[in-house]
């Protein structure tokens, strides 16, 4: 669980300072993943992911997976492709 704050700060160290997201930026995020029920706002001002953002995070990491390998395969084709 973190607060908008923590939120800023863990992308700009995340990104090796790359990314800066405005303080606006971070709550228009998390007021759509709010809207969406894919995190919840705690009493505290800490956010924290529902079960239906667990599960697409786990959906989008599926499928990352898969086309990853897809992406390792490329390159034993393209030697296949090459010697014929």
């Amino acid at each position: 669980m973190l607060t908008a704050k923590q939120i800023t700060d863990k992308t700009i160290e995340d990104s090796e300072g790359l990314l800066r997201p405005s303080p606006r930026l971070v709550y228009c995020m998390l007021s759509k993943l709010l809207a969406e029920g894919l995190i919840k706002e705690m009493d505290n001002g800490r956010y924290s992911a529902t079960k239906k953002g667990i599960d697409i995070l786990a959906d989008i990491e599926s499928a990352r997976n898969i086309l990853q390998g897809q992406i390792d395969i490329l390159p034993r084709i393209s030697k296949v492709v090459k010697s014929d």
